[in-house]
């Protein structure tokens, strides 16, 4: 079981030249997504935003791109 992890706080903080980014999640399959346990805040440079965007983006083009492959296992 995969528990999600999602955005729910971003914005720039001008006065230290960084982007804030929470990341919230939960902790177990019955959890409210309406309710998810809180997570930090990070700070982010434009620099470093824009790489996160980019590897982000990356990874995404790549799910979707990407014919699946099945798993390593035994073979018959």
């Amino acid at each position: 079981m995969r528990f999600p992890c999602f955005c729910s706080g971003i914005g720039p903080i001008n006065a230290y030249s960084v982007i804030a980014l929470r990341l919230d999640f939960l902790t177990n399959a019955s959890q409210s997504v309406s309710q998810p346990n809180p997570g930090r805040y990070y700070a982010l440079t434009p620099v470093q935003a824009r790489e996160l965007a980019r590897k982000l983006t990356e990874a995404a083009d790549r799910l979707e791109n990407d014919v699946p492959q099945k798993p390593p296992g035994p073979t018959s």
